[in-house]
């Protein structure tokens, strides 16, 4: 009794690199483009699809870590 839902593809990418700051230690910068594509799509699991709303669309992910704590 299950809805069928309609196949699709999905892009994502990501990149991340790190960078050496005096006195603090490694700064790492990341990047991350989940369906770039923007395609719309239902999830087969998601109770959302009987409603007819689709997943997220495209999403665009600025992240950076920088260390601290107690040095010795």
């Amino acid at each position: 009794n299950e809805l069928k839902t309609p196949e699709y593809h999905l892009v994502n990418a990501g990149s991340q690199f790190a960078v050496q700051v005096n006195r603090i230690g490694e700064v790492r910068f990341n990047v991350q483009v989940q369906n770039a594509l923007n395609t719309a799509y239902f999830n087969h699991l998601s109770r959302y699809r009987y409603l007819n709303i689709p997943e997220q669309g495209r999403n665009i992910v600025f992240g950076f870590t920088v260390p601290f704590g107690l040095g010795a």
